[in-house]
């Protein structure tokens, strides 16, 4: 007769869980989703905090990056102003002389 009574104990602590399990009562699945959501939204309400402090600083980084990016780039060429070349004389007269001979290759004369 005892082990009738735990048998039939271990069925109603089981119906019990059953109860309470989120996959089977509608009431505690919607509880539990709506922590859920609460969560949810307390951290977009930190994050809409946050922006309204800081404005938006992403949107402000990917502007200076477009910026850069739509600027001319700097041109490479043989134009050289010949005050602004500095080094040795020698050195710099060597290399306005390749800079401005358009025949040679340059790499010989050097070396």
């Amino acid at each position: 007769k005892r082990q009738r009574l735990m048998g039939g104990r271990s069925k109603v602590i089981e119906q019990v869980q059953l109860f309470f399990s989120a996959s089977s009562n509608p009431v505690i699945s919607i509880f539990r989703d709506v922590l859920e959501i609460r969560a949810i939204r307390n951290e977009l309400d930190s994050i809409a905090k946050d922006h309204a402090q800081f404005g938006n600083t992403l949107s402000m980084l990917s502007v200076a990056v477009s910026q850069k990016s739509l600027a001319p780039s700097l041109e490479t060429g043989s134009l050289v102003i010949k005050e602004e070349v500095i080094g040795r004389d020698q050195d710099r007269d060597n290399i306005m002389r390749m800079l401005f001979d358009s025949t040679s290759n340059g790499v010989q004369e050097t070396f």
